[in-house]
């Protein structure tokens, strides 16, 4: 009796890891047969390689995006959707508790709300592409008949792919590459304790004078900490890359080389995805950014690119004077700017958390620099409130100039293209196939005073404003140099009598 209950059980047990086994198998790319879906005009081609890289072919360049789009989301969709949860604050929907101040944090920073602020400006053309990746996003999610193994153990179903989910990818990327406003603090700190023997302890200080140091925020950055274990390393804990472009006449072939290694974080499957992209007037292979149309980096068949960190200072922290009292029967926030009370924006957000029946709710204050970045309490006594001013806060051209870098054709064209770069700040190294090799440093730059921007600044006295941005014209440049090569390693990109301040956290030079 018991060996025919132990032999029954056994076949239960087989039977249902072969269940499983099967429905496992189902979630799989798949790499061979047709699908038919609706949203594109004509028949696409998608060709895997024996290396698993998709060659697509369309007839349009909305088609392309498209099958873009499902072949991301066959391969990539768990981690497109965990990624984009991350950005907007809505991973304790699916993991419950544990990830509720990570939530509150994000929020804060306002990720998302900066991805959506940016779909209300887009262009009509930009608009229409990254609609179709969206598209072809969603198509494969309604014909794939199943869907990666993530979901079924989480017990949930991912939500239709919107246009905001793809803008907040270059919002994560850019959040990644920026962390001096954490660098601020610390640095802070160090003068606190140590005096004027801080400047001579950092690595090429800037030769401005005496930094004053007032009281920092320990709770903003034991959030950020806390944060990281989700968010992943940023360029304070040692993410960098490393890009060269050498001129043809030191190269076999007489043409140009280019080689580019973008270091993020070390994750499983990786960021990056290698594509290659065609359609009328369109030839191009390279890396893409799942969650994203187009290439981050790569070769459109007459100039090549490839992108590192550029470590320039993007961000400033204000210590701000905040209030509240009450107008006409309302609470009202205000911060203090040039000897007068201003209405802060007050945003409420509200968390859902899996098994709880309440949602959480976190009010974000802004001022005029940005959120407050440290209401999550407690605050230590005296802590000052910091805002936070950030680049990526604020309105970029980046997906506009994605389909153009597809179809410029030479050096100088791309050069062109790079004046609408705006988060996030990067260096570029380039090369055409008449032999032209450049580099700029793209983005939007604060202009400051020299020095500014290393330690929090006073936001109430309007004395550390920014003062626009650097003009593209007068941003670190080089094209066909004499050397006949071009380094990027995160290094210092511009010589001492260089006219601005770009910031102060450079990886040392021997890396270049």
């Amino acid at each position: 009796m018991n060996r025919r209950r132990l032999g029954l059980v056994d076949k239960l047990w087989r039977a249902a890891a072969a269940a499983a086994a099967d429905r496992g198998r189902r979630s799989l790319p798949r790499t061979d047969g047709s699908y038919i879906v609706r949203g594109i005009t004509a028949p696409v081609e998608i060709i895997w390689d024996r290396w698993g890289i998709p060659h697509i072919y369309a007839g349009c360049f909305e088609d392309l995006m498209f099958a873009q789009g499902f072949v991301h989301a066959q391969d990539r969709l768990w981690q497109m959707d965990f990624l984009r949860r991350l950005v907007a604050g809505r991973l304790s929907e699916v993991f419950g508790p544990v990830t509720v101040s990570l939530d509150r944090w994000v929020r804060i920073v306002g990720l998302r709300e900066a991805a959506e602020r940016q779909e209300l400006e887009l262009d009509e053309g930009s608009l229409s592409y990254l609609r179709a990746y969206a598209a072809g996003v969603d198509a494969w999610v309604e014909t794939s008949g199943s869907l990666p193994l993530e979901f079924r153990l989480l017990r949930y179903q991912p939500q239709s792919w919107t246009v905001a989910d793809g803008l907040g990818s270059i919002k994560l990327l850019a959040w990644l590459l920026s962390s001096n406003w954490e660098v601020e603090l610390l640095r802070e700190q160090l003068v606190r304790r140590l005096g004027d023997v801080a400047a001579e302890l950092e690595p090429r200080a800037a030769e401005d004078t005496c930094i004053v140091a007032l009281p920092g925020s320990r709770a903003a950055l034991e959030r950020a900490r806390k944060a990281r274990r989700f968010l992943g390393p940023g360029v304070a804990q040692g993410v960098g890359s490393n890009s060269w472009v050498v001129a043809g006449r030191y190269t076999v072939g007489g043409a140009p080389l280019l080689a580019n290694d973008m270091h993020l974080s070390l994750l499983l499957p990786a960021i990056w995805y290698q594509v290659h992209l065609v359609a009328p007037d369109i030839d191009a292979v390279g890396v893409s950014l799942p969650g994203l149309p187009c290439l981050v980096s790569g070769f459109n068949g007459r100039v090549a690119w490839g992108i590192t960190a550029g470590m320039v200072d993007v961000q400033d922290l204000y210590r701000e004077r905040i209030r509240s009292r009450m107008v006409e029967g309302k609470k009202r926030v205000e911060w203090l700017h040039r000897g007068e009370w201003l209405p802060a924006r007050v945003r409420r957000e509200e968390i859902r958390v899996r098994g709880l029946p309440w949602r959480v709710v976190q009010e974000v204050v802004h001022t005029g620099h940005g959120p407050v970045i440290n209401l999550l309490a407690p605050r230590e006594m005296g802590e000052p409130f910091m805002a936070l001013r950030w680049t990526g806060s604020e309105t970029d051209n980046v997906t506009r100039l994605m389909r153009r870098l597809l179809l410029v054709g030479s050096a100088e064209e791309f050069r062109e293209t790079l004046r609408d770069w705006a988060v996030p700040a990067v260096n570029m190294v380039y090369a055409d196939i008449k032999g032209s090799i450049g580099y700029r440093l793209a983005g939007r730059i604060p202009r400051r005073a020299p020095g500014r921007g290393r330690v929090p600044c006073v936001g109430w006295t309007g004395t550390d404003e920014w003062c626009g941005f650097i003009p593209f014209e007068e941003l670190p440049a080089e094209d066909d140099p004499e050397s006949g090569y071009i380094v990027t390693a995160n290094n210092r990109v511009a010589s001492t009598d260089y006219p601005y301040y770009l910031g102060n956290e450079y990886a040392t030079d021997d890396r270049a």
